[in-house]
């Protein structure tokens, strides 16, 4: 399930993202109801692939990518549209049959910068950001005691 899951996704990204030229997506077709219903079965497969996993079989950078998970959320659209800015646009400027018939490579180029660009945001601002805020949050959490039976 979690092979099925990756090429979901990947089969959306690309139909989505990897526009050189004049084929560009009209945001309302069906083409890209298409490609949110591909991803959102993704995300379902990848659920039940894990559902009641034991945690020590995860690898452990799994764990920490779960664990700066809020900065994939907050950054990765900037890492898109870096990426696609450096990559994207500087090659469809120089548009010609080479280019044009590497369009899966450089599409795969294209979304690993992108998915390396996240993790090392997300990663910087989990170590710098998010660390001293969850060590504040546990120094002033209220812990609720237990009651004492009847104290009669």
């Amino acid at each position: 399930m979690l092979v099925l899951a990756v090429v979901c996704w990947l089969y959306a990204c690309y139909g989505q993202h990897c526009r050189f030229g004049g084929d560009k997506l009209n945001p309302g077709n069906w083409s890209l109801i298409g490609r949110y219903a591909v991803t959102t079965l993704g995300c379902v497969l990848l659920l039940l692939a894990f559902l009641g996993a034991d945690p020590k079989l995860l690898p452990g950078w799994a764990i920490y990518l779960g664990r700066i998970s809020f900065g994939h959320y907050i950054y990765n659209e900037f890492a898109i549209a870096v990426t696609d800015r450096l990559i994207i646009r500087n090659l469809a400027a120089h548009m010609n049959s080479t280019i044009k018939s590497l369009e899966g490579p450089i599409f795969l180029l294209n979304t690993g910068l992108t998915l390396g660009l996240t993790v090392l945001m997300a990663a910087v601002s989990y170590r710098y950001f998010e660390t001293p805020f969850l060590r504040l949050k546990k120094r002033h959490s209220v812990i609720e005691s237990q009651p004492i039976g009847d104290a009669r």
